[in-house]
């Protein structure tokens, strides 16, 4: 069934730019309905609250094979990442312009792997499609196509693998969305001021399973903020600014994010109960911390099918003791425009075990993918090699077509808990490499 491809296109005409940045309802196609979650404010000087491991998943969609492109949606995952990683302790994992099979697997990995009272929030912006003759939502991964459904990702799918994730205490899903289905609302309930420190206690020993999006049954617009959405800005801003260290999502929702957003653009958000997903009457509970140390990993590489071998939760040795870098390290990939080609860039997990390095994105082999692997020599050194597969001719030198294979080395050097590397010849290419 083609997507609605008229009212896309009176948006892209229209002055402000809107594009179709959509997510997914969960559980729409079950009822109809979803239940509000009611925001409590937290105490004012409450004691640090005892929290469970804490897991992102955050996928970024901006390139995609057959639909238009976005602007936003990667900076929007890679900067959500970062704040929720550094300021709240997450354990996280990006996925940039990710396939159906990437997106999939990726939440499958969390269902088998998480361990007892964790916290996983879900993070999606990129393209979705509301159904109207079926009532039911879809994520749209960047090899979706808007004729056929084969790849879209619907929202029965991802229900039953939260409702799967049993030893998990809580999920909350947070999703740029538009046509997201019809929401109703409860009334919201009065908290006594006296009683908020016992709420966040409460809300932390029961399940829950929610969605934040940034709309109801609406588009909403890809930009409107300097690089990021409308949504993800005030998410961003909110996160950081926020004068309390520990608060429910709710409270984060409805005190600054609704008002936020609906007072920047003509969007709504929306705060809910996912239906038949497992939950009971607690909520999200944010924990900001100092110094955030993060969780235990799962996995061992950002992609959704990893190029790394999953690995039990590790200890960290110190980089400076003995030479060892054991351990995971947050890349990024920057590539300069050249030879006609397109810049880009890209981050995410590679995993050193025993001085042995190695990293990727994508599915190896497939196109879109690279891989980076090599030995780390105690004094920091190492000659690492680079192979992937090309995605998109533009930006590929000499316009390759998509499946090409490519190598050539990196000259990296690590010191501490950082890492540098350029490309050798050809390309100018830029790695950073930062210790988790």
């Amino acid at each position: 069934m083609p997507l609605e491809s008229g009212r896309r296109a009176k948006m892209l005409s229209s002055p402000r730019r809107w594009l179709c940045r959509c997510a997914l309802l969960l559980a729409c196609c079950q009822s109809g309905l979803l239940l509000s979650q009611t925001a409590a404010p937290p105490a004012a000087s409450a004691p640090a609250l005892a929290t469970g491991p804490y897991y992102a998943l955050v996928i970024g969609n901006n390139n995609y094979h057959y639909l238009h492109k976005l602007q936003t949606a990667v900076n929007d995952a890679n900067a959500i990442a970062q704040l929720l990683r550094e300021r709240y302790g997450f354990q996280t994992k990006i996925l940039l312009d990710a396939t159906r099979q990437q997106i999939l697997d990726a939440i499958v990995e969390y269902r088998k792997d998480l361990p007892a009272g964790s916290n996983l929030l879900i993070y999606y912006a990129g393209h979705g499609h509301h159904d109207r003759d079926s009532d039911e939502s879809y994520w749209l991964p960047v090899d979706a196509q808007s004729d056929s459904n084969a790849n879209w990702i619907s929202a029965d799918d991802i229900t039953r693998d939260i409702k799967a994730m049993s030893l998990a205490e809580h999920v909350l899903v947070i999703s740029d969305s538009c046509y997201s289905g019809y929401l109703t609302r409860d009334a919201d309930a009065a908290i006594d001021p006296s009683e908020q420190n016992a709420y966040l206690e409460k809300m932390m020993k029961s399940k829950s399973r929610t969605l934040m999006s940034s709309g109801g049954d609406e588009p909403v617009a890809d930009g409107g903020a300097p690089g990021h959405s409308v949504f993800a800005s005030v998410i961003l801003e909110s996160l950081s600014q926020i004068d309390q260290n520990d608060f429910t999502a709710s409270y984060l929702f409805q005190r600054y994010v609704q008002p936020a957003v609906g007072g920047k653009s003509g969007q709504l958000p929306q705060y809910n109960v996912i239906l038949n997903s497992g939950h009971a009457y607690g909520d999200f509970v944010f924990a900001r911390q100092p110094f955030a140390a993060g969780s235990p990993a799962i996995g061992s590489a950002v992609p959704s099918q990893p190029i790394t071998n999953r690995s039990p939760v590790m200890e960290h040795t110190p980089a400076e003791s003995a030479g060892s870098f054991d351990g995971q390290w947050l890349t990024t990939v920057a590539c300069a425009s050249y030879g006609g080609a397109l810049g880009y860039s890209h981050q995410f997990v590679s995993v050193v075990s025993n001085g042995s390095l190695r990293g990727g994105y994508g599915t190896e082999g497939e196109p879109g993918s690279l891989v980076i692997d090599g030995a780390i020599a105690p004094d920091g050194k190492a000659l690492l090699s680079a192979k992937g597969s090309v995605g998109s001719k533009d930006y590929a030198v000499g316009a390759k077509a998509r499946g090409t294979e490519y190598g050539y080395n990196i000259d990296a050097h690590f010191a501490g808990s950082t890492g540098t590397g350029e490309r050798v010849g050809g390309r100018p290419c830029s790695f950073k490499f930062a210790k988790q």
